[in-house]
């Protein structure tokens, strides 16, 4: 398998490795007013990248398959 089709997977999974990795890096708190601060935003966009980097994996497999 070459190089050039595990590219863009390979940086969407990395993407989103990072976004869980800062998610827990950068931790939560409860502020005094008991409002709770975290970066929400960067869970969902984590798994985002994951799905989508397995979806763009599957389909250049089916493709590689389909082509020969």
């Amino acid at each position: 398998m070459s190089v050039r089709i595990l590219r863009l997977p390979l940086l969407l999974l990395g993407m989103s490795l990072l976004c869980m990795m800062g998610y827990h890096l950068i931790g939560s708190s409860v502020d005094d007013r008991g409002v709770l601060i975290e970066p929400f935003a960067l869970i969902p966009l984590g798994w985002g990248l994951l799905l989508l980097s397995l979806v763009v994996q599957w389909f250049r497999l089916l493709r590689a398959n389909a082509l020969g």
